[in-house]
């Protein structure tokens, strides 16, 4: 088996909204350029990996909240938008494993948002292994004295890293590397957080200790 205490796992980050208050969320508006991703996980997904490219711009109107962020969410949850000033970081960089597909964004009051495109991850990683998690007590979430048994870390097998600085196991998990974490700080990046792997609770390989642990009594 792997060693977990690898010191690349260390320099490995999630990267996902930090939902700031306020952050302008949106949705897709319907038109030709959206058909071929209509009802089709498959096909969200592959855009989300850079494996394939719409027509033409993807439409998006607001949803929720005001304020346009360095990343704004959408309601389609593998899609994420970013600043163009983000992606200038990542080329000033020469940061690997990413690209974009062109979209246009109605915010409040139907006013345009300019300057930003579609993120999709080309970097690539082989699948998030639940076994790989290390048991752990914790602080209790629901009784100040009690402790959770739980499953940390998200990991996979680093062999089948491709050693890009953006990378994704399934194109809806985003995984950076120390350096981009620490150009977006640099930039004050806005609505972007970063956990790093080991600090993570792998949720599925929670449950699993849970129920096995169940089918024992």
């Amino acid at each position: 088996m792997m060693a977990i205490n690898d010191q690349r796992y260390d320099s490995l980050f999630r990267m996902y909204a930090a939902h700031a208050p306020n952050a302008l969320h949106v949705r897709p508006v319907a038109d030709e350029t959206w058909k071929p991703f209509e009802g089709s996980r498959d096909q969200l997904s592959r855009l989300a990996k850079g494996e394939t490219s719409p027509a033409g711009p993807l439409k998006f109107s607001r949803f929720s909240g005001d304020v346009p962020m360095d990343l704004i969410t959408t309601t389609s949850v593998r899609m994420l938008l970013a600043s163009n000033r983000v992606f200038d970081c990542f080329r000033r960089n020469n940061f690997s494993g990413w690209s974009t597909y062109p979209v246009t964004i109605a915010g409040k009051e139907d006013m345009e948002v300019p300057d930003y495109q579609g993120l999709a991850v080309r970097g690539r990683c082989g699948a998030i292994d639940p076994s790989l998690s290390i048991r752990t007590l914790r602080p209790g979430s629901i009784f100040k004295d009690a402790k959770d048994d739980v499953m940390m870390g998200v990991f996979f097998d680093l062999n089948t890293w491709d050693g890009s600085h953006i990378f994704t196991p399934n194109g809806g998990y985003f995984v950076v590397m120390e350096e981009v974490k620490t150009a977006m700080e640099d930039i004050g990046a806005t609505n972007m957080k970063f956990t790093r792997l080991s600090e993570l609770e792998n949720s599925a390989a929670t449950m699993a200790m849970r129920r096995a642990a169940g089918s024992d009594q």
